[in-house]
């Protein structure tokens, strides 16, 4: 089971001399609107690298939506920054929610993968 974001990138704002950055982070956002690292980041698989093929970034965030499920967290939205901001002039150009003209393969998606249980008879 598992839970992920992917974030497309504008392919065509993609171009030399700034590319777009290697790693971006997510993080969550607390009562005071304060960014805080999510549970899934200190994990081998959270990822956040950009993939130059499809053009995303994706987060696997299984353990976060989970806390968000079960109610031990809220959910106040999520807060992407970059991970080379203070050594980089790279730049991004991200698709949101807000595009609603633009097919689903370009708007920024949560993908759940999960099993169904069987009912206990």
């Amino acid at each position: 089971n598992e839970a992920e974001v992917d974030i497309p990138v504008n392919a065509q704002d993609a171009a030399n001399p700034f590319l777009p950055p290697t790693d971006l982070y997510l993080y969550g956002t607390d009562a005071s609107g304060a960014p805080y690292v999510l549970p899934d980041e200190y994990q081998t698989y959270y990822n956040g690298t950009f993939n130059p093929f499809n053009n995303t970034y994706t987060f696997v965030i299984t353990q976060y939506i989970q806390a968000v499920i079960s109610k031990k967290d809220t959910d106040r939205g999520l807060y992407i920054m970059s991970g080379n901001e203070s050594i980089t002039a790279n730049r991004v150009v991200l698709y949101g929610a807000q595009h609603n003209s633009l097919p689903t393969s370009k708007k920024i998606r949560l993908k759940i993968y999960y099993t169904p249980l069987k009912p206990n008879l």
